[in-house]
């Protein structure tokens, strides 16, 4: 499904090194302890590979809907979730904990500063930021959500 929103790239387009697009026919199930959970997929998501400490941009307006933290191998990292209009979100992950500049019901404009990408020094090769729009099918946007494919206004 198309987003029904305008949204622009989340990171300046002369930052970013190499940008990977989901594939359609290839889901991405989610791990938790070690097993796939029944949960959203990530078809549609982009990894958008720059420079650790690269600034992140909101790609359209909305509200601060949830910051999450996320554990990973590495330690503890933050996604931050938007509320567009329309029905949609958008996530962005992995910031480092600490650096988000926004608290849950913050209003954003499209282009507002929303955090700068993880680069705790572990892998600096590999520093991105995952993005995708999406719609909710349950009322939790990290169980159940279908990626939306969206086409970045220049």
């Amino acid at each position: 499904m198309k987003a029904k929103n305008k949204y622009f790239s989340p990171i300046k387009r002369e930052e970013i090194t190499e940008e990977i697009k989901g594939r359609k026919e290839s889901p991405s199930p989610h791990l938790a302890l070690g097993k796939v959970v029944a949960m959203g997929d990530a078809r549609q998501a982009r990894d958008f590979y720059c420079p650790g400490g690269t600034p992140v941009f909101a790609a359209q307006k909305g509200k601060v809907a949830f910051i999450l933290p996320q554990d990973n191998m590495f330690g503890q990292d933050c996604r931050v979730i938007l509320e567009h209009p329309k029905g949609e979100y958008t996530t962005y992950s992995p910031f480092k904990r600490g650096t988000i500049p926004l608290k849950v019901g913050d209003m954003v404009k499209k282009g507002d500063l929303i955090g700068n990408v993880d680069n705790p020094k572990r892998d600096a090769i590999n520093s991105h930021l995952r993005f995708f729009a999406f719609k909710l099918s349950s009322p939790q946007p990290w169980k159940d959500y279908e990626t939306l494919e969206v086409d970045f206004e220049k």
